[in-house]
């Protein structure tokens, strides 16, 4: 499986900054609180820590657990409910993407946002897909973090409108891509090839021993990640990619 990280940025200084900021960093006019949350940080980076601290205690959070490795946030968040869990993917020795998805199936409906150093809009269209619910750029200003975390906690989408057309692009290309690494996860796979089957879901239930009710959550994420709408263009796209191979 090849791995998805938050590439390198190759052009110049300028150029960085150009395409970092469409206006540069609004004045807050308005406070932002957080009402008491509290926040995972998964990095190896104190500074990041120290800054993303003094941000949520300027706006009513908490930094509840900090750690370097993924393995002991994964069981920290097995032990402890978090508000959010931000993730630098600087601290996963894996592929990020996949660790993630061990956070989901610890616990489904945890709030995770990516922190990173610069956007990359194949990883996160990816990263939408299996449900993170924005990135926090290093480069935001304090107001544009503490933004973006209250609409994850309200059930809001974070992604900006102009990281929304940046993932409708990329999203087109992935769809398109047949060789392209969705990461689904083993049981995914299998229930993929059981779609081209054309079985039903309660068949799937049957042949994989698996309750009903999980087999359509696992048809509901592969369509999400591979970009499709259905069962029959999710067999299509399956097809394609053997093909391909």
């Amino acid at each position: 499986m090849s791995s998805m990280r938050f590439l390198p940025y190759n052009g110049t200084e300028k150029e960085f900054r150009m395409n970092q900021y469409e206006t540069p960093h609004p004045v807050e006019k308005a406070k932002i609180t957080l009402d008491g949350a509290v926040v995972m940080l998964v990095g190896p980076y104190d500074v990041d820590r120290i800054g993303l601290e003094a941000i949520l205690q300027e706006m009513g959070s908490a930094l509840g657990y900090h750690t370097e490795h993924s393995e002991s946030g994964l069981e920290r968040i097995a032990n402890q409910r978090f508000d959010a869990v931000l993730v630098d993917t600087h601290s996963v020795v894996q592929d990020p993407l996949v660790w993630i998805e061990s956070i989901y199936r610890i616990r489904p409906e945890q709030v995770v946002l990516i922190l990173a150093d610069i956007e990359n809009p194949k990883a996160s269209t990816l990263a939408s897909n299996i449900g993170v619910r924005g990135i926090l750029l290093k480069t935001d200003s304090p107001s544009t973090i503490g933004s973006k975390i209250q609409m994850a906690l309200e059930g809001r989408s974070a992604w900006s409108k102009r990281e929304l057309r940046s993932l409708s692009v990329s999203a087109a290309a992935i769809r398109n891509d047949a060789k392209f690494d969705h990461l689904l996860t083993e049981r995914e796979e299998e229930v993929l090839s059981l779609i081209t089957l054309a079985k039903t879901n309660r068949q799937i239930s049957e042949e994989l021993r698996i309750s009903y009710e999980t087999v359509k959550e696992h048809v509901q994420r592969i369509l999400k990640k591979i970009g499709v709408n259905d069962r029959t263009q999710a067999a299509v796209w399956a097809k394609r990619r053997t093909s391909a191979v």
